[in-house]
């Protein structure tokens, strides 16, 4: 994402709400950590309320250990979704690995997201 966030931004989900509002629901990575054996990773909701010009941040979930995260099947980004909830926020499902993850190697998290947040 832009605007002076230094992530590393990946799986995006983004459904137009209405006419102005545009969303997206991403994980995102420091990347300064690449080099490291925990590599910290976050979701986040991002919404612009203007075409784009500009974006507000809500932290949905982590910090979760990206490494610990299986390639291919299961992996992150495959269970991800965003829906609106017609003016009351949205619902947000996404995957995560551990530490957060208590069932396998990732499992799958919900987050309801309020109006106007970020």
């Amino acid at each position: 994402m832009g605007g002076g966030i230094n992530v590393h931004a990946w799986s995006e989900q983004g459904p137009v709400a209405d006419h102005h509002l545009h969303t997206v629901e991403h994980h995102a990575a420091d990347v300064y950590v690449h080099a490291r054996a925990v590599l910290t990773t976050d979701v986040w909701f991002t919404q612009s309320s203007d075409g784009g010009a500009s974006w507000r941040q809500a932290h949905l979930a982590g910090p979760f250990n990206l490494r610990a995260a299986p390639l291919g099947s299961h992996g992150l980004g495959e269970y991800q979704g965003l829906a609106a909830f017609g003016g009351r926020g949205f619902a947000a499902i996404f995957t995560l690995a551990a530490p957060l993850a208590k069932d396998g190697p990732t499992d799958i998290f919900f987050a309801k997201i309020g109006p106007g947040a970020g």
